[in-house]
């Protein structure tokens, strides 16, 4: 037993770009030239992968919204239709203030009699085994730190001219925010960053200009009754309770049923798909990675998670996936993946962030993304096909749980 879940509908455009033969692209005017002209330049890149030829028209100066000028345009730069757009919003803003923080002993220079040696259950997903550990005996100090906060936005305004007319025939108004937060002061590449939001930007006027209609679904899936009656009752709830678009609510039972089985694929699908609804598309990633690891001889999940690396790609870099925190351990140590770059060594810095995407409510695109920096710390171990870290830094109002992102620093926290 289960019930499918639509995740997103994404509809044919209202033109398609393939009709015509060629189509002019104009700078896009901006309070930033450069962001503009980039933005344009590479958004005709992108859309020469495929028919229609599209060149970008340079030398014009400010552009007049009557039809005889743009059809006098298209018949200069001889295209079919124009592209022509605003950047009506371009900001930048950062800021830097100060706030409690837990900060955690290192066990590499401490006294040995402010240590404790313990025994600890591994976290079930990565192996049921005892791990002999070191713990210190003293509880974490709250120090203050300075830490930093970031915020970008790009918004463009975009119009489709059919060349003979100088008519519009289809208008788009794109928008781009991403906030972030470093627990510690940090240098601030911001023309990265505005640069991350005009490749969003100009993937995401491809796909406009490119019919597609797709229906992507999730099914909930219902637990055996042999694994464990109460884990049972409570995937039951999260099922019936998800039927009725109560995603916060699922996520309890789901997570609660977890604890007890916490080797049972369908729980973890499940909450892939919760999160997914709820825009952690990181952490619906994770969870459908789990599921399948625990399930390979289904590709149920890893198709799951294949697709959604395609639906956030825009946004949060398909080619470089993030790594993930597997598992939490109760005295601070977490286990991360090895990465798909450079692998982690030992004594590397590594930050651990969430991160959370805002779609639209009517058309289900990304609208912002929130990713905040809420531990620092350093590998102890490395493992096969993981690595051990240690927590020393920590935002104490977030706890981190598996399916946070982690991104290694190097030579220390």
């Amino acid at each position: 037993m289960g019930r499918f879940v639509t995740i997103r509908v994404v509809k044919a455009p209202d033109v398609d770009a393939g009709k015509f033969r060629t189509i002019g692209v104009v700078p896009f005017q901006s309070p930033e030239r450069s962001v503009g002209a980039r933005l344009a330049a590479d958004l005709v890149r992108k859309l020469n992968r495929e028919p229609p030829a599209v060149r970008l028209i340079s030398g014009v100066g400010d552009l007049s919204p009557d039809p005889g000028y743009l059809r006098g345009l298209a018949k200069i730069a001889e295209v079919q239709a124009l592209l022509v757009g605003e950047v009506t919003e371009y900001s930048v803003q950062v800021s830097r203030e100060t706030a409690p923080l837990f900060a955690f002993p290192d066990l590499g220079g401490d006294d040995p009699e402010t240590l404790a040696w313990f025994t600890l259950q591994e976290n079930p997903t990565l192996g049921d085994v005892t791990y002999p550990s070191l713990q210190p005996r003293v509880a974490p100090r709250t120090v203050e730190a300075l830490i930093t906060r970031a915020g970008y936005g790009l918004t463009l305004r975009v119009r489709l001219i059919e060349g003979e007319t100088g008519g519009i025939l289809w208008e788009r108004e794109i928008s781009r925010h991403v906030q972030r937060r470093f627990l510690a002061e940090s240098p601030v590449d911001a023309e990265a960053q505005v640069l991350g939001l005009e490749r969003s930007i100009a993937a995401e006027l491809v796909r406009d200009l490119t019919p597609c209609e797709v229906t992507a679904q999730r099914m909930l899936r219902a637990l055996p009754f042999y694994k464990d009656p109460k884990a049972v009752e409570l995937v039951r709830a999260g099922i019936d309770a998800a039927g009725v678009n109560e995603w916060g609510m699922a996520e309890r039972y789901f997570r609660e049923a977890a604890g007890l089985v916490p080797d049972a694929p369908a729980i973890h699908g499940n909450l892939g798909v919760v999160y997914e609804r709820s825009g952690r598309l990181v952490e619906a990633y994770a969870a459908y990675r789990r599921a399948y690891e625990y399930q390979p001889a289904d590709p149920t999940y890893r198709y799951y998670g294949g697709d959604l690396q395609t639906a956030f790609a825009p946004d949060l870099n398909k080619d470089q996936l993030p790594v993930l925190v597997l598992g939490v351990q109760a005295d601070g140590m977490v286990y991360v993946d090895e990465g798909r770059g450079d692998r982690p060594r030992l004594d590397d810095g590594f930050v651990v962030s969430r991160t959370e995407v805002r779609r639209d409510a009517r058309s289900g695109k990304i609208t912002e993304v929130t990713e905040m920096e809420i531990a620092r710390g350093k590998i102890v171990e490395l493992m096969t096909g993981c690595a051990l870290g240690r927590v020393l830094l920590r935002d104490p109002g977030v706890e981190v749980r598996s399916g946070d992102v982690v991104r290694f620093t190097g030579g220390g926290p």
